[in-house]
Protein backbone atom coordinates (compact mmCIF):
# COMPACT_ATOMS: atom_id res chain seq x y z
CA UNK A 1 0.00 0.00 0.00
CA UNK A 2 1.38 3.70 -0.73
CA UNK A 3 2.14 5.38 1.52
CA UNK A 4 0.17 8.96 1.51
CA UNK A 5 1.82 12.31 2.28
CA UNK A 6 -0.67 15.67 1.79
CA UNK A 7 1.85 17.57 2.06
CA UNK A 8 4.20 17.67 -1.38
CA UNK A 9 3.36 16.15 -4.93
CA UNK A 10 5.23 15.89 -7.84
CA UNK A 11 3.88 16.94 -11.26
CA UNK A 12 4.50 16.13 -15.19
CA UNK A 13 4.11 19.54 -16.09
CA UNK A 14 4.22 20.59 -19.76
CA UNK A 15 2.20 23.95 -19.26
CA UNK A 16 -0.62 23.07 -21.12
CA UNK A 17 -4.21 23.37 -20.37
CA UNK A 18 -4.45 19.74 -18.84
CA UNK A 19 -1.35 19.71 -16.54
CA UNK A 20 -1.89 22.74 -15.60
CA UNK A 21 -5.66 21.91 -14.98
CA UNK A 22 -3.92 19.38 -12.95
CA UNK A 23 -1.51 21.42 -11.37
CA UNK A 24 -4.62 24.02 -9.76
CA UNK A 25 -6.29 21.03 -8.37
CA UNK A 26 -3.13 19.54 -6.40
CA UNK A 27 -2.54 23.09 -4.89
CA UNK A 28 -5.82 23.13 -3.42
CA UNK A 29 -4.47 19.41 -1.23
CA UNK A 30 -0.53 19.99 -1.06
CA UNK A 31 1.36 22.67 -0.10
CA UNK A 32 4.32 21.79 -1.95
CA UNK A 33 4.22 21.24 -5.61
CA UNK A 34 7.28 20.21 -8.14
CA UNK A 35 6.45 20.97 -11.09
CA UNK A 36 8.83 18.88 -13.87
CA UNK A 37 9.14 19.84 -17.17
CA UNK A 38 11.41 17.24 -19.24
CA UNK A 39 13.78 18.21 -21.48
CA UNK A 40 15.32 16.30 -24.19
CA UNK A 41 16.34 16.34 -27.95
CA UNK A 42 13.24 17.03 -29.97
CA UNK A 43 11.53 19.41 -27.16
CA UNK A 44 12.17 23.12 -27.99
CA UNK A 45 10.90 26.47 -25.92
CA UNK A 46 10.76 24.60 -21.82
CA UNK A 47 10.50 27.89 -20.95
CA UNK A 48 7.27 28.76 -22.43
CA UNK A 49 5.36 26.78 -19.21
CA UNK A 50 6.39 29.33 -16.66
CA UNK A 51 3.56 31.45 -18.07
CA UNK A 52 1.15 29.06 -16.30
CA UNK A 53 3.86 28.63 -13.34
CA UNK A 54 3.78 31.99 -12.59
CA UNK A 55 -0.24 32.63 -12.49
CA UNK A 56 -0.56 29.49 -10.77
CA UNK A 57 2.01 31.36 -7.82
CA UNK A 58 -0.65 34.05 -8.21
CA UNK A 59 -3.54 31.84 -7.15
CA UNK A 60 -2.15 29.98 -4.47
CA UNK A 61 0.34 32.71 -3.09
CA UNK A 62 0.48 29.94 0.33
CA UNK A 63 1.71 27.30 -1.40
CA UNK A 64 5.02 26.71 -2.44
CA UNK A 65 5.77 25.72 -6.15
CA UNK A 66 9.15 24.72 -7.31
CA UNK A 67 9.70 24.37 -11.30
CA UNK A 68 12.38 21.97 -12.29
CA UNK A 69 13.21 21.35 -16.28
CA UNK A 70 14.65 18.11 -16.21
CA UNK A 71 17.31 17.01 -18.71
CA UNK A 72 16.53 13.39 -19.74
CA UNK A 73 18.45 13.59 -23.03
CA UNK A 74 20.54 10.06 -21.76
CA UNK A 75 17.57 8.32 -20.58
CA UNK A 76 16.19 8.94 -24.09
CA UNK A 77 18.82 7.59 -25.59
CA UNK A 78 19.02 4.25 -23.27
CA UNK A 79 15.31 3.68 -23.78
CA UNK A 80 15.51 3.95 -27.00
CA UNK A 81 18.96 1.81 -27.92
CA UNK A 82 18.74 -0.75 -25.20
CA UNK A 83 18.15 -4.37 -26.45
CA UNK A 84 17.41 -2.26 -30.08
CA UNK A 85 17.66 -5.39 -32.32
CA UNK A 86 15.62 -7.72 -30.31
CA UNK A 87 13.07 -5.16 -29.66
CA UNK A 88 12.94 -4.63 -33.69
CA UNK A 89 13.21 -8.05 -34.19
CA UNK A 90 9.84 -8.73 -32.11
CA UNK A 91 8.01 -5.16 -32.37
CA UNK A 92 9.31 -4.27 -35.88
CA UNK A 93 8.05 -0.68 -36.97
CA UNK A 94 5.78 -0.30 -33.96
CA UNK A 95 9.62 1.11 -32.63
CA UNK A 96 8.86 4.00 -34.97
CA UNK A 97 5.85 5.13 -32.55
CA UNK A 98 8.40 7.57 -30.28
CA UNK A 99 5.72 8.21 -28.35
CA UNK A 100 5.66 5.39 -26.48
CA UNK A 101 9.51 6.09 -25.93
CA UNK A 102 8.35 9.66 -24.38
CA UNK A 103 6.04 8.62 -22.31
CA UNK A 104 8.48 6.36 -20.75
CA UNK A 105 10.96 9.10 -20.57
CA UNK A 106 8.77 11.41 -18.67
CA UNK A 107 7.55 9.11 -15.62
CA UNK A 108 11.01 7.67 -15.42
CA UNK A 109 12.66 10.22 -14.82
CA UNK A 110 10.37 11.40 -12.44
CA UNK A 111 10.26 8.57 -10.67
CA UNK A 112 13.97 8.79 -10.17
CA UNK A 113 13.28 12.75 -9.30
CA UNK A 114 10.50 11.00 -6.74
CA UNK A 115 12.75 8.73 -5.12
CA UNK A 116 15.93 10.82 -4.81
CA UNK A 117 13.46 13.76 -2.49
CA UNK A 118 11.30 11.25 -0.61
CA UNK A 119 7.91 12.31 -3.15
CA UNK A 120 5.47 10.11 -2.08
CA UNK A 121 2.24 11.88 -5.01
CA UNK A 122 3.01 12.30 -7.94
CA UNK A 123 0.43 13.28 -11.08
CA UNK A 124 0.23 14.35 -14.33
CA UNK A 125 -2.29 15.75 -16.96
CA UNK A 126 -3.45 12.66 -18.92
CA UNK A 127 -7.11 12.94 -20.12
CA UNK A 128 -9.48 10.58 -22.75
CA UNK A 129 -9.36 13.51 -25.45
CA UNK A 130 -5.93 11.66 -26.68
CA UNK A 131 -6.44 8.13 -27.21
CA UNK A 132 -3.49 7.02 -29.43
CA UNK A 133 -0.68 9.14 -27.28
CA UNK A 134 0.49 5.69 -24.91
CA UNK A 135 0.42 7.52 -21.47
CA UNK A 136 -3.32 8.65 -21.69
CA UNK A 137 -4.16 4.65 -21.97
CA UNK A 138 -6.27 3.35 -19.25
CA UNK A 139 -4.20 -0.25 -19.54
CA UNK A 140 -0.81 2.14 -19.73
CA UNK A 141 -2.30 4.23 -16.59
CA UNK A 142 -2.39 1.08 -14.69
CA UNK A 143 0.91 -0.03 -15.53
CA UNK A 144 2.46 3.21 -14.09
CA UNK A 145 0.46 3.46 -11.08
CA UNK A 146 1.93 0.11 -10.35
CA UNK A 147 5.39 0.72 -10.92
CA UNK A 148 4.90 4.10 -8.46
CA UNK A 149 3.20 1.85 -5.98
CA UNK A 150 5.85 -1.00 -6.37
CA UNK A 151 8.30 2.10 -4.98
CA UNK A 152 5.27 3.48 -2.19
CA UNK A 153 4.35 6.32 -4.25
CA UNK A 154 0.58 7.51 -5.39
CA UNK A 155 -0.06 8.32 -8.84
CA UNK A 156 -2.66 10.56 -8.90
CA UNK A 157 -4.28 11.45 -12.80
CA UNK A 158 -7.09 14.40 -11.33
CA UNK A 159 -7.96 15.49 -14.88
CA UNK A 160 -8.74 11.96 -16.66
CA UNK A 161 -12.51 11.75 -16.11
CA UNK A 162 -12.95 15.62 -17.11
CA UNK A 163 -15.42 16.14 -20.48
CA UNK A 164 -13.52 16.16 -23.56
CA UNK A 165 -13.92 19.72 -25.14
CA UNK A 166 -15.84 20.09 -28.83
CA UNK A 167 -13.34 20.06 -31.29
CA UNK A 168 -13.10 23.09 -33.85
CA UNK A 169 -11.68 24.06 -36.94
CA UNK A 170 -8.52 25.55 -38.18
CA UNK A 171 -10.47 28.61 -39.22
CA UNK A 172 -12.01 28.93 -35.47
CA UNK A 173 -8.76 28.74 -34.33
CA UNK A 174 -7.59 31.84 -36.55
CA UNK A 175 -11.16 33.41 -35.04
CA UNK A 176 -10.68 32.79 -31.73
CA UNK A 177 -6.73 34.01 -32.02
CA UNK A 178 -8.13 37.58 -33.16
CA UNK A 179 -10.74 37.37 -30.04
CA UNK A 180 -7.87 36.40 -27.68
CA UNK A 181 -5.63 39.45 -28.82
CA UNK A 182 -8.39 42.09 -28.37
CA UNK A 183 -9.40 40.91 -25.15
CA UNK A 184 -12.80 39.28 -26.47
CA UNK A 185 -13.15 35.94 -25.53
CA UNK A 186 -16.23 34.74 -24.55
CA UNK A 187 -17.53 32.47 -22.01
CA UNK A 188 -18.90 29.99 -24.03
CA UNK A 189 -16.54 29.99 -26.76
CA UNK A 190 -16.08 26.36 -27.54
CA UNK A 191 -17.00 25.06 -23.94
CA UNK A 192 -19.02 22.52 -23.50
CA UNK A 193 -19.21 20.35 -20.02
CA UNK A 194 -16.48 19.94 -17.54
CA UNK A 195 -13.21 20.70 -19.24
CA UNK A 196 -10.02 21.29 -18.02
CA UNK A 197 -9.76 24.38 -19.66
CA UNK A 198 -13.38 25.67 -18.80
CA UNK A 199 -12.22 25.23 -15.11
CA UNK A 200 -8.67 27.36 -15.56
CA UNK A 201 -10.96 29.70 -17.46
CA UNK A 202 -13.08 30.30 -14.30
CA UNK A 203 -10.33 30.30 -12.30
CA UNK A 204 -8.59 33.44 -14.16
CA UNK A 205 -6.03 31.28 -15.59
CA UNK A 206 -6.75 31.04 -19.10
CA UNK A 207 -8.88 34.18 -20.74
CA UNK A 208 -10.85 31.41 -22.54
CA UNK A 209 -12.43 28.41 -22.19
CA UNK A 210 -11.03 26.24 -24.89
CA UNK A 211 -7.48 27.79 -25.99
CA UNK A 212 -5.96 24.18 -27.22
CA UNK A 213 -4.74 24.76 -30.60
CA UNK A 214 -4.34 28.82 -30.64
CA UNK A 215 -1.24 30.77 -30.83
CA UNK A 216 -1.89 31.06 -27.21
CA UNK A 217 -1.75 27.35 -26.70
CA UNK A 218 1.31 26.99 -28.38
CA UNK A 219 3.03 29.91 -26.20
CA UNK A 220 2.49 28.44 -22.88
CA UNK A 221 4.33 25.00 -23.41
CA UNK A 222 7.06 23.10 -25.32
CA UNK A 223 7.20 21.97 -29.06
CA UNK A 224 7.76 18.55 -29.63
CA UNK A 225 8.29 17.64 -33.51
CA UNK A 226 8.47 13.99 -32.76
CA UNK A 227 5.28 13.16 -32.78
CA UNK A 228 5.17 13.36 -36.99
CA UNK A 229 6.92 9.93 -36.61
CA UNK A 230 4.14 8.70 -34.20
CA UNK A 231 1.26 9.96 -36.79
CA UNK A 232 3.28 8.44 -39.38
CA UNK A 233 3.29 5.57 -38.07
CA UNK A 234 -0.39 4.64 -37.12
CA UNK A 235 -1.70 6.50 -39.92
CA UNK A 236 0.04 5.26 -42.92
CA UNK A 237 1.11 1.94 -41.30
CA UNK A 238 -0.78 0.70 -38.11
CA UNK A 239 -4.15 1.19 -38.22
CA UNK A 240 -4.66 0.97 -42.15
CA UNK A 241 -3.40 -2.79 -40.67
CA UNK A 242 -5.07 -3.46 -37.36
CA UNK A 243 -7.44 -1.25 -34.80
CA UNK A 244 -6.97 0.46 -31.81
CA UNK A 245 -7.70 -2.60 -29.76
CA UNK A 246 -4.52 -3.81 -31.33
CA UNK A 247 -2.67 -0.79 -31.00
CA UNK A 248 -3.12 -0.03 -27.28
CA UNK A 249 -2.19 -4.34 -26.63
CA UNK A 250 1.00 -4.06 -28.21
CA UNK A 251 1.49 -0.65 -26.45
CA UNK A 252 0.89 -2.00 -23.01
CA UNK A 253 3.36 -5.37 -23.61
CA UNK A 254 6.04 -3.16 -25.04
CA UNK A 255 6.05 -0.25 -22.23
CA UNK A 256 5.03 -3.53 -19.55
CA UNK A 257 8.83 -4.77 -20.84
CA UNK A 258 10.37 -1.77 -20.86
CA UNK A 259 8.81 -0.88 -16.67
CA UNK A 260 10.03 -4.50 -15.92
CA UNK A 261 13.78 -3.98 -16.65
CA UNK A 262 13.88 0.04 -15.72
CA UNK A 263 12.33 -1.24 -12.09
CA UNK A 264 15.06 -4.19 -12.02
CA UNK A 265 17.61 -1.04 -13.14
CA UNK A 266 16.70 0.80 -10.14
CA UNK A 267 16.85 -1.92 -7.65
CA UNK A 268 19.96 -3.61 -9.11
CA UNK A 269 22.57 -1.25 -10.98
CA UNK A 270 22.22 2.29 -9.11
CA UNK A 271 25.88 3.20 -10.45
CA UNK A 272 24.12 2.18 -14.27
CA UNK A 273 21.17 4.23 -13.21
CA UNK A 274 23.04 7.33 -12.16
CA UNK A 275 24.81 7.31 -15.56
CA UNK A 276 21.86 7.42 -17.83
CA UNK A 277 19.55 9.55 -16.00
CA UNK A 278 22.57 12.41 -14.94
CA UNK A 279 21.83 13.90 -18.24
Amino acid sequence: MAKEQDNQIAILYSGGTDSTCAAYLMAERFQKIDLLTIQRLGFFSTDKCCRNVNLLKEKFPDAVFVHKILKADSLAAYLNYNRFFRTVLKYGFFTLSNCVICCLVNHFKALIYCLENGIFNIADGVTREWPFFPSHMEPVIAQFRQMYSHFNINYLTPVYDFDVPETFTFIDKIYLDEKLRSGEAETQDHAAGRTTGKLLFEKGILPAPDVKGTRLDHNMQPKCLQFVLHHIFLQWYFMPRYDYRKFEEITAEFLKEKINDFVMLIEREPRKLRQISSK
